[in-house]
């Protein structure tokens, strides 16, 4: 999935690769080398593995399996930004790609385009980053609370008289220094969400799109709706469906005209799984996408992401949109207003004109 998720395979080729540049630049030999030759050796599973991921997501000819096992990527060669996701074999950015249309009975039924644009861009990790930040930040609670002095219950009266005890002078048993006093600069109730750009929302959206189909990790379905709404039959249903994954951890996109009963079918058969997560295509986001290790996606549900991601981003909404048509229509009427008035301006020049050229003949006729 993610880079920042990467366990040890990664640390391992990180390691590896800081030791051949140590030998470039002192050009020593002995334990160094023979440590760097022992964690080159590491990778050579780990290529082959990339060999077979490769055919699975798309970029070469059909393999056995419809989902790969969980894999790690590898560091970004010399000269490539550490910031995009670099895999070991050559991306065609922005082509399109085709994929298999299944059923829940593993059956495939055709092959499906997925346009270049949304399922094969650059897997940008500091976007993702940042989109999950967004998310999780905006789905804070933010209630916590303490009370201060003027919240606590009791304290009206002074403790003891200002002079004469020799003790210091104190005006409330609930000063912040005494024992059940309030507090200074507590926490109070506020909202943690803060604003992020519609693009990097929706190249988030996108990255992460692309980098399960990358994975291998993306399934195209007819359709998620089970015959019948048991968590029994919808369990063997994904259990044969993803039976080359260690686990069933799956996210399910699926559209509420899927089946003609907005998704109720779907949502009863699965919510009392606990890897399985229900998201409507108008819901879709980054981090339902990332946090699951695969993404099953109804056609359906596929045509409803393609036209939200490509629809054009405005910031006004359906009331200003509309607003902005009615002021748009209004100034076309007043421009049409404008030209007409002129044009019978034009056409009364012209005829005092003829009137006046008319009535110097008659003149000159006379004389």
């Amino acid at each position: 999935m993610l880079p920042v998720l990467l366990g040890r395979q990664q640390a391992v080729q990180h390691l590896a690769a800081g030791c051949s540049s140590i030998l470039r630049s002192c050009c020593c030999s002995g334990p160094l080398a023979a440590l760097q030759q022992q964690l080159l050796q590491q990778q050579v599973p780990q290529q082959q593995h990339w060999q077979q991921l490769q055919q699975h997501a798309g970029f070469a000819a059909a393999a056995p399996s419809i989902l790969s096992e969980a894999s790690v990527l590898r560091a970004p060669p010399p000269g490539k930004s550490g910031l995009v996701v670099q895999y070991p074999f050559e991306i065609d950015y922005y082509s399109p790609r085709r994929v298999g249309l299944y059923n829940l009975d593993k059956q495939q039924l055709a092959s499906v385009e997925l346009p270049g644009d949304i399922f094969n861009v650059p897997v940008r990790v500091d976007v993702l980053h940042e989109v999950v930040r967004w998310q999780r930040a905006k789905a804070r609670q933010g209630t916590h609370k303490t009370k201060d002095r003027s919240e606590v219950s009791g304290g009206g009266r002074k403790p003891w008289p200002q002079k004469g005890t020799g003790r210091a002078r104190q005006g409330s048993r609930r000063s912040p220094q005494w024992r059940g006093g309030g507090v200074v600069h507590g926490p109070v109730p506020r909202s943690y969400a803060y604003a992020l750009p519609k693009k990097i929302r929706r190249l988030g959206l996108k990255c992460a799109l692309s980098a399960k189909a990358n994975e291998g990790r993306l399934l195209l379905l007819d359709s998620c709706r089970p015959s019948t709404p048991k968590t029994k039959h919808m369990a063997e249903k994904l259990g044969r469906l993803l039976q080359e994954q260690p686990r069933l951890n799956a996210c399910i996109v699926d559209s509420a005209k899927n089946g003609g009963d907005g998704g109720e079918m779907l949502r009863r058969a699965a919510r009392n799984l606990p890897g399985v997560e229900i998201v409507p295509a108008i819901g879709a986001n980054v981090y339902s996408i990332v946090r699951r290790d695969v993404l099953l996606l109804t056609k359906p549900a596929l045509d409803a992401l393609v036209e939200r991601l490509r629809a054009p981003i405005n910031r006004l909404g359906a009331a200003g949109l509309a607003y902005r048509a009615r002021l748009e229509q209004r100034k076309q009427q007043l421009a049409a207003e404008k030209r007409a008035e002129r044009l019978l301006q034009a056409a009364g020049q012209q005829q005092q004109q003829a009137a006046a050229q008319a009535a110097a003949a008659a003149a000159d006729g006379s004389s």
